[in-house]
């Protein structure tokens, strides 16, 4: 196995995901790579003064999704770096969840996905389908 992509959501069943991902990894040697896929921004055009500003710096939607999905992936691989897992990259990626799981794991050469049963809620998963399920 060279490479194992563990998909997450920032929930507990993802943290459980990335700690088996972090141990199969550790046990062949592998590469473990931390992804998680955001969707876009729904919004076609920002009102004025709707952006948010940090020090100076105006944040578009995406940007705002985008920090959100980093905090989330980098403390998901401290987990995995902290559990002993010697390589371990850092994926986002935009797009709808499944397709974007999956294309990934493609690239980026990943012959193992794992992913948690449920992520944040089941009321989600009964509107939109589990994402688990589709990959």
């Amino acid at each position: 196995m060279d490479k194992v992509l563990v998909a997450i959501d920032g929930s507990e069943t993802s943290d459980r995901a990335v700690a088996f991902a972090a141990e199969l990894a550790k046990r062949t040697g592998s590469e473990l790579l931390v992804m998680t896929a955001a969707q876009e921004p729904t919004l076609v055009a920002v009102p004025m003064g709707v952006m948010a500003e940090v020090e100076g710096v105006y944040m578009t939607p995406r940007d705002v999704i985008e920090s959100a999905a980093g905090e989330i992936v980098e403390r998901a691989a401290s987990q995995a770096e902290a559990a002993g897992v010697a390589k371990v990259g850092r994926v986002i990626r935009f797009g709808p969840p499944a397709r974007t799981i999956v294309e990934a794991a493609q690239q980026e050469g990943a012959t193992v996905i794992v992913m948690g049963r449920r992520g944040l809620g089941d009321f989600g998963a009964l509107i939109l389908g589990s994402v688990t399920h589709k990959v």
